[in-house]
């Protein structure tokens, strides 16, 4: 079994990245006598039982030179590079990406190049299944993410009021693409607490940034709560993709897997970070009457909090104040959403923070969050899991931060009726209890460095 392809362009820097032609020249004829020599990559692909594994399907990453593995677990791949291996951002000479349905995926670095003169051998893990958690991983095509422009919009990505006409251009543009390209891995971990008979909700994350299911806060929170946790990681889904039912089946693959098939039911929350926040925004806008709230941490773009649908969903944009992102009209467009739409949403500008994570736990940060996340449920969940209407009316507002004078604030809170501010664009908050809340967050510099 053998592959050889001759690779003529680039792609993020790795000449490894365009296939031009199915066919390699002769032997000892290579294509031109300034290119680089061709590389031949041969193993044996494994379980962890040392056990051959059939039908793996082997690829060199930002290529189209995939082919399986044999009977014997044995594969060839050969590829004549246009100009000599240089390593990637990950310092990395080529990538190669096993994957095989019932095992989790991985990807070899090559980060020497004598490595290609060596036999690969590697094993694949059987998707990990424990009572609580569940993990697995499958290919999916990059047509239906989101771009990190807009396309089929005439404006740059930073306009904070996008109107009707143009959002249906957008849905037009990802409707005609032709979901059959080049793909990539993602994957999918849930986990359900232990001894929950009955699951209120499901927490929906995209691990592009922070966030995991695995991590101490979120287990927590999900504990307390009776919420299953749920995350997805891979380039065709963790920034954000169209339609949302791409991962229908994923989830309910999951709940079956624990035991919990009415995971794929349940009204949700949806949290993304960065340009995640696509991930988070896409699914309010979709499916408002099964999302219970929505949650953007610090986003890159206004374009992805601002889909049509958004205002009918509690919403909380947390945004570092330093965040150099932050000139791309967030701020703008969260203003517009509560003016323009009646938008259930708020800001919460942090004062002395970045884009990036203030440190490893987030404790303070996640403690607001899921403050807002129980607010919301309190306004919303019905015990039968059905939601209720969100009344703007009812809840409380919220002052605006003040961008000049920076630092931690001490934003003023009021019922919606005794607001003294502009209710217009005042942050819209769920209740009394999480007001309180956003008032002493607003005075909290969460940095570890500020304890």
């Amino acid at each position: 079994m053998k592959t050889t392809l001759i690779l003529t362009s680039l792609l993020f820097l790795n000449p490894l990245a365009a296939i031009r032609a199915a066919e390699g020249p002769p032997a000892g004829k290579p294509v031109n006598a300034e290119s680089a020599s061709q590389y031949t990559l041969k193993g044996c692909i494994t379980d962890a039982e040392a056990k051959p594994l059939a039908d793996v399907r082997v690829g060199l990453k930002s290529t189209a030179l995939v082919t399986q593995t044999d009977a014997a677990g044995h594969f060839t791949l050969s590829f004549i590079p246009q100009q000599p291996l240089v390593p990637d951002k990950e310092k990395a000479y080529a990538a190669l990406e096993l994957d095989k349905d019932g095992y989790l995926g991985r990807t070899v670095l090559f980060k020497d190049l004598n490595a290609f003169e060596q036999p690969v051998n590697e094993k694949l893990e059987r998707n990990p299944l424990t009572e609580d958690r569940a993990e697995y991983s499958r290919r999916m095509s990059m047509d239906y993410t989101f771009p990190l422009q807009a396309p089929g919009l005439k404006f740059p990505n930073n306009s904070p009021d996008i109107s009707a006409g143009e959002w249906e251009k957008f849905f037009s543009t990802m409707d005609a693409r032709k979901k059959d390209g080049s793909t990539e891995r993602v994957n999918f971990q849930a986990y359900i607490p232990k001894g929950a008979s009955k699951l209120k909700a499901m927490f929906l994350l995209t691990r592009h940034g922070i966030g995991s299911v695995d991590h101490p806060k979120l287990r927590e929170f999900a504990d307390r709560n009776a919420i299953a946790l749920v995350g997805l990681l891979g380039n065709p889904v963790q920034r954000g993709f169209y339609p949302v039912s791409l991962i229908d089946e994923d989830i309910q693959r999951l709940g079956d897997l624990l035991h919990h098939p009415e995971i794929s039911t349940l009204p949700l929350i949806s949290f993304g970070h960065s340009n995640g926040t696509g991930f988070a925004g896409i699914f309010p806008s979709q499916r408002p009457d099964r999302v219970i709230a929505w949650v953007s941490y610090h986003s890159g773009t206004a374009f992805h909090l601002q889909f049509p649908g958004v205002e009918k969903v509690p919403g909380l944009a947390l945004h570092g104040n330093l965040d150099p992102f932050l000139k791309n009209g967030q701020e703008e467009t969260i203003k517009n959403l509560r003016k323009n739409r009646d938008a259930a949403i708020a800001m919460m500008l942090e004062g002395n923070v970045e884009h990036a994570p203030v440190d490893k736990g987030q404790s303070a940060t996640w403690d607001f969050i899921f403050a807002f996340c129980e607010a919301a449920m309190r306004i919303r969940l019905n015990s039968d899991g059905t939601l209720k209407p969100v009344v703007i009316e009812d809840g409380w507002l919220g002052g605006n931060y003040d961008r000049a004078q920076g630092g931690q604030q001490e934003l003023a809170i009021a019922p919606f009726s005794e607001f003294k501010g502009d209710k217009s664009v005042a942050n819209w908050l769920p209740d009394r209890k999480f007001a309180e809340v956003w008032h002493t967050y607003g005075k909290t510099d969460p940095r570890p460095s500020a304890k």
